[in-house]
């Protein structure tokens, strides 16, 4: 069974500081796609990538 850590304000603003990283850049992809400007499947998949492992990293951090 997992547990989920609680966290302080500090710990809040971190989270909620990453989390506003992570949707920047989702919204830059989007932008990105939706006026096909330098639009690069390889690069959009790259980025997509990074948003997963900062994804999977925060849920480490709230899981451990």
């Amino acid at each position: 069974m997992t547990s989920v850590k609680t966290f302080s304000g500090l710990n809040k603003d971190f989270v909620a500081s990453y989390i506003r990283s992570v949707i920047y850049s989702l919204s830059s992809i989007l932008r990105r796609i939706d006026s096909f400007a330098d639009y690069d499947d390889l690069t959009m998949a790259d980025s997509l990538k990074e948003i997963e492992r900062k994804l999977n990293r925060l849920q480490k951090l709230m899981i451990n």
